[in-house]
């Protein structure tokens, strides 16, 4: 009986823990296409500064297993990366029209 119990004991804690490392794995996820967006806005040289800002506070979150913040810090990130490449290739092009 106690081999019965201790095996549920297991299995419960076990199974308690798997959101929590679906939760990470997400935050991975979501840092890894952050990081990737912001270095396509960074290679054009048209970064924001609360993109840098919301990529820090997103690893810091990480770091202090803040998993749900960091995917939800580490996704703004990356949307204003986007953007922010956009908005470099549009000025770039709204340049080079104007020679």
């Amino acid at each position: 009986m106690k081999k019965l119990l201790t095996a549920v004991a297991a299995g419960a804690a076990l199974f308690a823990s798997l959101p929590a490392l679906a939760d990470q794995a997400s935050a991975d996820q979501a840092l890894k296409e952050a990081q990737a967006a912001v270095a396509q806005a960074d290679s054009i040289h048209y970064l924001w500064t609360t993109t840098e800002k919301l990529m820090k506070d997103a690893q810091d979150a990480y770091k202090k297993n803040e998993f749900d913040k960091a995917e939800q810090l580490a996704k703004e990130a990356k949307i204003q990366a986007e953007l922010a490449y956009q908005q470099g290739q549009t000025e770039t092009k709204r340049a080079q029209a104007k020679r």
